[in-house]
């Protein structure tokens, strides 16, 4: 599939809350609220200019549903992106997402590519 999102639109993956041996959903976000939520962007619009492809970010749940491949993931605006996230202990892109990984193309070369 080839997808081209319009304007300043993600397509993002949320990431399932983490729960403490008890069973309780431990908060994800600074100043967590029920709509902040840690997500891993997809797919990026032409106007998007602070997230990519491959980021982690805290965002503010606000937007709609899309179903892609089977999997259910959020569409919102770029607005909606409290921060992006650096990874812990790692220095490359690449260590953390290799190319081939890229949800678009597979690593055979795209806009999401790095």
């Amino acid at each position: 599939m080839n997808l081209q999102l319009l304007k300043n639109r993600i397509i993002a993956r949320l990431i399932t809350p983490e729960l403490s041996d008890g069973g309780i959903v431990l908060p994800q976000c600074a100043g967590n609220t029920a709509t902040n939520r840690l997500a891993d962007v997809l797919y990026v619009g032409s106007d998007v200019k602070d997230v990519k492809p491959f980021d982690r970010v805290c965002m503010d749940f606000r937007g709609g549903w899309v179903e892609m491949n089977g999997e259910r993931l959020i569409s919102t605006h770029e607005e909606n992106v409290l921060a992006v996230l650096e990874p812990e202990g790692s220095t490359t892109t690449d260590e953390l997402y290799p190319k081939d990984s890229c949800p678009k193309c597979g690593g055979k070369g795209c806009n999401n590519c790095y």
